[in-house]
């Protein structure tokens, strides 16, 4: 009766401790309900293949509502069906929009994990005396585990520091994940930041801003003429999403992918370009070159949403700006500096009892908001006048100032791309002209659907690739419009109210970059000050093979006084 109210009601306090409790020593704990023997209120399973969306409970089977999250980010809803105590399947649940009402075998087969032979389901200490990595464990009860847990945290920040105990988390685990930041916040700890899969997120916000990599949603792909997919290989990596591509096929959508290698995507397609790979950024250029020559720009979008129009000074890189050749605005922007600069100042001491990175924040929001609100400067009609009193600017043109020359941000761009002709594309990417001309006829022949996968970017210089893409798109006017786009669609959201994370209290910690982490654990030192970290929390991931500097991350771990690890199987 205890189980099922607590099925019914939520998870009870100790129900909650005993899933997320971290084990002593270098140890592994199961994050799921079901490693205490506990189903699911909500979270991953799965199961049957013969399911009714919405199906009633059997005979005594009560169902729950969860959602499968592994990294194709479908958040596909799954009824999870519970027997016992048990989860014995899933099955699909709807979405209100019944084009999102899929599940796939991962969604279907999560029951196999939760039962896996092979699943931590306890705390496990290292045997006191041996080394790490020897995998010589002894079992601990969850008391035991929870109160060594919570001394060592408390005698490590005491000794050293609130930023002593570091916290780093790998997959993203939506409430988990929230409850984890919660933690950290009450308990100050020391922040891991990742920085894999970021490349493209970088090179989108030169282009066109924003966090995160998104496209239009995959519904949208029976608006565009062709789908171009750049390493996408949904048919594995997104299969929940492939019937989006298979619906617009049939309505004569066409297909070219651009892959290395021969998917299975693109056995379903028109035209399969096996590029070099590393490339893309290349062909990329390359399009644009032919672009430029066939003069094939959108004009009008090209004035009205890009910075094309924008004038770039010689001497500094940056936009002409109405203080670069007016006295009267240099002048009010300077005192507006010279206030805000005290108000930085006078707000993050104000705030630094919170932590630096609160203060920082603070400190900006107060500059901010008495910046000089300066304007951008472009050339109409031969004369340098304010962006916001143009209405049809020069796209191709140069202005002199006092002491410098500038160019537009387009011409530029054109002088930028001049050199990768067909032939130094083709030389570059292992493909022919004709392809490289092909294609471009594709790219300017819109609406095109640019769908790109992360192997583009996971490359040296890889934020290029993202840079040149919504670059391409700019210039032809494929972005932004039905079936017009470039990117990815990986689309989370936040279940949980922020304010339950910052409720627990403001960590006053510093937020370290992964590729830093090491180096500061082995200096004792973090932006030029006394930074001493001794602990590590783990959570949900394998920092010794997932995070780049994989030495490092091993010295790391081997100067750290005291591991943890929160995961359901040993890594």
């Amino acid at each position: 009766m205890r189980m099922n109210e607590e099925l019914k009601g939520g998870i009870s306090r100790r129900s909650f401790l005993k899933t997320t409790a971290a084990v002593a020593g270098t140890a592994a704990v199961g994050t799921s309900l079901a490693a205490c023997g506990k189903a699911p209120r909500g979270g991953s399973a799965g199961g049957s293949a013969t399911y009714v969306p919405g199906q009633i409970a059997g005979e005594g089977e009560q169902i729950f509502r969860g959602v499968c999250r592994p990294n194709c980010f479908g958040f596909c809803h799954l009824n999870v069906h519970v027997r016992d105590g048990k989860v014995v399947k899933t099955s699909r649940a709807p979405y209100l929009n019944g084009a999102y009402s899929r599940i796939c075998h991962r969604g279907l087969s999560h029951p196999q994990r939760i039962y896996d032979p092979q699943r931590i389901q306890y705390p496990m200490r290292r045997v006191e005396g041996t080394e790490r990595g020897a995998c010589q464990w002894e079992r601990i009860s969850w008391d035991a585990a929870i109160a060594e847990l919570a001394e060592t945290m408390k005698k490590n920040q005491e000794t050293f520091g609130k930023q002593s105990v570091a916290l780093v988390i790998g997959s993203f685990l939506d409430t988990s994940t929230m409850s984890w930041m919660r933690f950290l916040q009450a308990t100050s700890m020391t922040t891991i930041m990742p920085n894999y899969d970021n490349a493209s997120l970088y090179g989108q916000a030169r282009v066109v801003g924003g966090s995160n990599w998104e496209s239009n949603e995959r519904a949208d792909l029976v608006n565009a003429k062709t789908i171009v997919a750049w390493g996408d290989n949904v048919t594995d990596a997104q299969i929940q999403s492939f019937h989006f591509f298979k619906e617009a096929l049939q309505q004569g959508t066409k297909l070219v992918v651009i892959d290395p290698r021969f998917t299975v995507l693109a056995a379903k397609a028109d035209w399969w370009i096996p590029i070099r790979p590393g490339t893309d950024t290349a062909l990329l250029l390359g399009i644009m070159n032919r672009i430029f020559a066939r003069d094939a720009l959108d004009r009008e979008f090209l004035a009205a949403h890009t910075v094309a129009p924008f004038l770039v000074r010689s001497d500094t890189g940056t936009f002409l700006r109405l203080t670069d050749i007016d006295a009267e605005a240099a002048a009010a922007k300077a005192a507006a500096d010279a206030l805000g600069q005290q108000l930085f100042a006078q707000v993050f001491a104000q705030y630094l009892e919170y932590g630096q990175m609160v203060a920082y924040q603070a400190g900006l929001a107060a500059q901010a908001a008495v910046a000089y609100q300066d304007k951008y400067i472009v050339i109409q009609d031969g004369a340098p006048v304010p962006l916001d009193e143009a209405t049809n600017p020069d796209l191709f043109t140069t202005f002199a100032g006092e002491g410098f020359t500038c160019s537009t941000a387009l011409q530029l761009l054109k002088e930028r791309v001049a050199d990768m002709t067909p032939e130094r594309a083709a030389e570059l990417t292992k493909l022919d002209v004709e392809t490289i001309e092909r294609l471009t006829d594709i790219c300017v022949d819109g609406p095109v659907s640019h769908c790109v996968g992360y192997g583009t970017q996971a490359y040296t210089n890889g934020v290029h690739a993202t840079h040149a893409g919504f670059t391409m798109c700019g210039l032809t006017g494929n972005i932004g419009k039905p079936g017009a786009c470039w990117g990815s669609f990986w689309v989370g959201g936040d279940v949980v109210d922020p304010n339950f994370i910052i409720g627990a209290g403001i960590g006053t910690s510093a937020s370290i970059d992964m590729l830093d982490f090491p180096t500061v654990v082995q200096t004792g030192q973090f932006m030029g000050a006394p930074y001493p970290i001794r602990m590590l929390v783990s959570v949900a991931g394998n920092p010794l093979c997932c995070h780049p500097n994989t030495n490092g991350w091993i010295e790391a771990f081997e100067a750290l006084d005291y591991v943890v690890t929160v995961d359901s199987v040993m890594t």
